[in-house]
């Protein structure tokens, strides 16, 4: 027996995972670590690095120091951290993140989470999305404006 999981909420599934270890049962996590209990394997994409990809490729489309938004996954999960440190080592340096949310890794949060921070802030130019689900949802809040979405 196995327990694989694939956690949105690296602290909350720490007990699973520890009753699994006195159990003896192997854990396996995909995507997203865990912050308690031993995993037997760890399976998943440098998220940290595609953090990174994104905003270099913001930094393309957009260009230096443009006021760009972001979406962020679930607080508390590895993938928001991870994927939040790769995109700011960028966008700290080149961009100007001037409005970040968490739209929890859901579709229709992002979609509403963007269109406050269109309303809140019109000259946005692009929206970093931590996941692909949030940036479907920024991409309907967008529509037809001229603001590039990565995620």
């Amino acid at each position: 027996d196995y327990l694989i999981v694939n956690p949105t909420d690296s602290s909350a599934i720490s007990s699973a995972v520890e009753s699994a270890n006195n159990e003896g049962i192997p854990v396996i996590t995909l995507d997203r670590s865990v912050d308690k209990g031993e995993v037997a394997s760890f399976i998943a994409s440098d998220n940290v690095e595609g953090g990174k990809m994104a905003g270099n490729y913001l930094v393309d489309k957009v260009g230096k120091n443009a006021k760009v938004g972001e979406l962020e996954g679930v607080p508390g999960a590895s993938a928001t951290r991870e994927r939040g440190k790769g995109f700011h080592e960028i966008a700290d340096k080149q961009l100007k993140v001037i409005a970040k949310q968490s739209a929890k890794f859901d579709r229709a949060e992002g979609l509403n989470v963007t269109q406050n921070m269109l309303e809140a802030h019109p000259d946005i130019k692009a929206i970093f999305a931590q996941n692909d689900e949030m940036a479907l949802g920024a991409i309907e809040a967008i529509g037809d404006k001229d603001i590039q979405v990565i995620g």
